[in-house]
């Protein structure tokens, strides 16, 4: 008796090219790919949207909004 697929497994091949797997992480809803080689976290537009660093996934929207964040308060700072 086969096993199917369920939808995971099957978007799991989908996004498999014919020289590499990446591996998938889902948050909130949208579906990024790992590139574990490079250590580079991907879009589905295929677009580089982070580095994975330490086992750790930074997105480069966070970055952004952290240095926003001090410069704001840099700008709040009265010398």
């Amino acid at each position: 008796m086969k096993k199917k697929a369920n939808k995971e497994q099957i978007d799991t091949l989908k996004s498999s090219l014919y020289y590499k797997i990446f591996d998938i992480y889902k948050v909130n809803g949208q579906t990024y790919y790992l590139d574990k080689e490079l250590n580079l976290i991907w879009d589905e537009k295929k677009e580089v949207v982070g580095i994975i660093n330490n086992k750790k996934y930074v997105f480069f929207s966070e970055i952004d909004k952290i240095i926003e964040s001090v410069n704001n308060d840099l700008l709040n700072i009265n010398f």
